[in-house]
């Protein structure tokens, strides 16, 4: 496996108990981000980087901005990692880019060799723009990818996968500079989160009109710099 670093439908509230885990899977965005708590991150691929540590077989970010993967049964063909200990996983699902195969599923590990199955599947036949999201009442470290039926010789599940969305814990955030022209990149008031960007955070520096940061003054680190937004350049200057 390679290793990746960074960075009207109908609402299925399905809760199994395993073990001591409860997971819920819903199949509208809508409800699952309302159900998910405070503090998340969507990775729409557009940095050309995944926001998790993902170790995968096949998976790569497509020209299109898509998760562009295939999933095969028994093993995870794909391991999204959250070590920062994550209750919540979702994205939107596309099954039949490569024809019909064995559909999705999923499996969370809860630390502890405790690796628990999501009580539910994505069908090999899911079109488009399909949402599948899980939330659990525990704290699982990373998720596994693999195809869900392997019967009548279907080998493999080829899939994309995009707006992924994963609950955080406050310091691994995304933030954004909001000061329009130029700015310090030291001030905490220039970003969103009235704080400066921590080593686990994603720090945008994309206004709408464009801007210049001046900074850090001090050594700082952070987990991906996403600098102009496509339309309006900006420009980091480093003390």
């Amino acid at each position: 496996m390679k290793s990746i670093r960074p960075l009207c439908l109908l609402t299925l509230a399905l809760p199994a108990a395993v073990g001591a885990q409860t997971i819920t899977v819903f199949n509208n965005r809508a409800a699952f981000e309302a159900a998910m708590g405070s503090f998340k991150v969507v990775d729409d691929f557009s940095s050309g980087r995944t926001f998790l540590e993902v170790t995968t077989n096949n998976g790569t970010i497509n020209g299109a901005a898509k998760w562009a993967d295939i999933a095969r049964d028994p093993e995870p063909s794909t391991i999204w990692a959250t070590p920062f200990g994550s209750t919540a996983f979702g994205g939107t699902w596309d099954n039949t880019v490569g024809g019909v195969g064995g559909g999705l599923a999923f499996d969370l590990d809860f630390g502890g060799g405790n690796i628990v199955t999501v009580p539910g599947t994505i069908a090999g036949n899911a079109p488009a723009n399909t949402f599948f999201g899980f939330i659990a009442d525990q704290a699982f470290f990373n998720v596994r990818t693999r195809q869900s039926n392997s019967a009548g010789n279907t080998l493999q599940e080829t899939h994309t996968l995009d707006d992924l969305t994963v609950q955080v814990t406050a310091d691994w955030q995304d933030v954004r500079f909001t000061q329009a022209g130029t700015g310090a990149w030291d001030t905490a008031g220039h970003w969103d989160l009235v704080a400066v960007p921590g080593a686990n955070q994603r720090a945008f520096i994309t206004p709408t009109g464009g801007s210049v940061v001046s900074g850090p003054a001090a050594a700082a680190s952070v987990r991906q710099l996403i600098l102009g937004n496509g339309t309006a350049a900006s420009r980091l200057n480093l003390d």
